[in-house]
């Protein structure tokens, strides 16, 4: 059996989660913190994340609300995807934007 460690590599554009989302997710960050998305909440339509502030600090996020999650501090970083960062989230705002999601994508 394996031991090395797996993560969830998001494998479609942040753009697909749709400006809205992306938007309400960009207001729980400042610039140098990054972003990671989870597959414990509705999967590729409103995930679960976890910022990882400037001082390595993380905090868990409903992402139906958008409200810290009561119920963790952290995520099982297995069921992370990689790493986001605020300009990086930024970016898929506006290219959601030019494509005209508003609303994730599949829903």
């Amino acid at each position: 059996m394996s031991t090395q460690k797996k993560s969830v590599t998001w494998g479609r554009g942040l753009e697909t989660l749709g400006s809205e989302f992306l938007q309400d997710m960009l207001n729980n960050m400042v610039s140098g913190d990054a972003v990671r998305l989870g597959q414990k909440g509705q999967k590729a339509i409103r995930p679960n994340y976890q910022v990882t502030r400037i001082n390595n600090e993380n905090t868990a996020f409903d992402g139906n609300s958008h409200k810290e999650d009561s119920e963790v501090d952290t995520y099982n970083s297995d069921w992370l995807s990689i790493p986001f960062s605020y300009q990086e989230v930024r970016n898929a705002i506006e290219n959601a934007k030019v494509l005209n999601w508003q609303k994730p994508i599949g829903k």
